[in-house]
């Protein structure tokens, strides 16, 4: 496998993505996800508000789950895969933790889960075309 200078910058980059994700969840617990919870007025009884804080705290994680995703999709040429059959699975994988993320964990409640469930689907299938 030759590596290019543009696949080792991709890499990088995907390096990058990734303590991003990873930074950005420990310090988001940390320091802003509780402050912001505690700050907010829910409206409804209190299931309505842990529901309410659950969906801040799954927003917040779900944008270190896209980086995390964007840090695949980079490093990918440096682990042999190109074109189209690494966007499809790592696409895939990340709207399916989104899925696992709005569904189950919600208890069904939050209505994102479905259009998380058909795009993960439709990239799985784009996948196995793709073979």
């Amino acid at each position: 496998m030759h590596t290019t200078l543009t696949d080792l910058l991709s890499g990088l980059a995907g390096l990058g993505c990734l303590t991003a994700a990873i930074v950005h969840s420990i310090l988001g617990e940390r320091l802003f996800v509780r402050p912001i919870q505690a700050q907010m007025t829910w409206p409804g009884g209190p299931r309505a508000a842990d529901f309410s804080r659950l969906i801040v705290r799954l927003a917040w994680h779900a944008t270190s789950v896209t980086w995390a995703g964007f840090a695949a999709l980079f490093t990918a040429p440096l682990l042999g895969f190109h074109g189209m059959t690494a966007v499809y699975a790592v696409g895939a994988a990340t709207f399916a933790a989104a899925f696992a993320m709005t569904g189950p964990m919600t208890a069904w409640r939050h209505r994102g889960w479905p259009v998380f469930a058909l795009i993960a689907a439709s990239l799985a299938a784009a996948l196995v075309m793709s073979l």
